[in-house]
């Protein structure tokens, strides 16, 4: 139901649109006071409207749905803060599915309500459900993967350089990024059917299984120096998004958005630095996503 919102063709039509939205709150960023947060006024900002756009979820609402998505994925809330997070986060996308119902728009939400709600495939509450997953996993992992890319660049400044002279190797940087910055660290959990050796390792079928993508995407059998980031490696099989029929449906999204944001990042602001001592920086390890909570910078 949702393969189609997210083809290569749609997105790339979308282009033009998020190319507009990136370019907007850059030039608002670039204009205003140094040293600022780079996080919430643009890699983070990015993603959210975008997402917000495609769904017709309002943006002013974006502080919201932030909150509690950053409350659903920390490992240190409590089950009862989690829930009453997820709770919150139902009922204002429930009352948004109401009003979609009644005057559905241009959106996913809407589509999704017509093309399926209505012929009884799907209930109002399964939108809300499908809301709930795309909004929360549409930002907060490109947003940290974007801002843990800037932070790693910055620290890098011939890599830097040399993607701001050759702006062609962008989208091959954000594969490499995507591998060698893989920020869901959590692990997928998945319990083995039957038994099945790995590398000479037995697992029993009923066995509970994590499977580390960040531990696969530096495997030194499918990468040649795997700590090493190579600008020109063949990234393309990191498997950041998930691998087969699970794989994120979101992937063209997120890496057209990166592709945009650092080359209109490169650009805009080519003399870009941290503000602060790298070590003063905090970071989400008590989180389903890492990343960097704020990224204080000057140009």
């Amino acid at each position: 139901m949702l393969t189609s919102e997210f083809t290569i063709r749609k997105i790339e039509n979308l282009r033009p649109r998020l190319q507009a939205i990136v370019d907007k709150l850059l030039e608002d960023f670039a204009m205003g006071p140094q040293p600022s947060d780079l996080v919430s006024a643009f890699t983070l900002a990015t993603p959210a409207l975008a997402i917000s756009e495609l769904l017709g979820v309002p943006y002013d609402d974006h502080d919201f749905f932030q909150e509690q998505a950053m409350i659903m994925t920390s490992s240190t809330a409590t089950r009862e803060e989690a829930s009453a997070a997820n709770q919150a986060l139902c009922e204002y996308l429930r009352e948004l599915v109401a009003k979609r119902s009644e005057s559905p728009g241009e959106d996913i939400l809407s589509r999704l309500i017509v093309n399926h709600v209505r012929k009884g495939d799907i209930t109002e509450t399964d939108v809300v459900s499908l809301g709930r997953l795309l909004l929360i996993a549409g930002h907060e992992t490109t947003a940290n993967t974007t801002s843990m890319g800037v932070l790693f660049l910055l620290q890098r400044p011939d890599i830097w350089e040399e993607l701001r002279q050759n702006p062609s190797l962008v989208p091959n940087a954000v594969e490499e990024m995507l591998r060698f910055l893989d920020v869901i660290q959590s692990g997928t959990r998945r319990v083995a059917l039957e038994d099945v050796v790995v590398n000479g390792q037995l697992i029993r079928a009923g066995d509970p299984v994590v499977v580390l993508s960040i531990s696969a995407n530096r495997d030194q059998e499918q990468f040649k120096d795997p700590h090493v980031f190579d600008l020109r490696r063949d990234a393309r099989t990191q498997i950041a998004f998930g691998y087969g029929p699970h794989q994120c449906m979101g992937q063209v999204l997120a890496r057209v958005e990166m592709q945009i944001m650092f080359t209109a990042l490169l650009k805009r602001l080519p003399n870009l630095r941290l503000a602060v001592p790298i070590e003063s920086l905090a970071f989400k390890s008590d989180s389903l996503m890492y990343g960097v909570r704020a990224l204080p910078v000057s140009w």
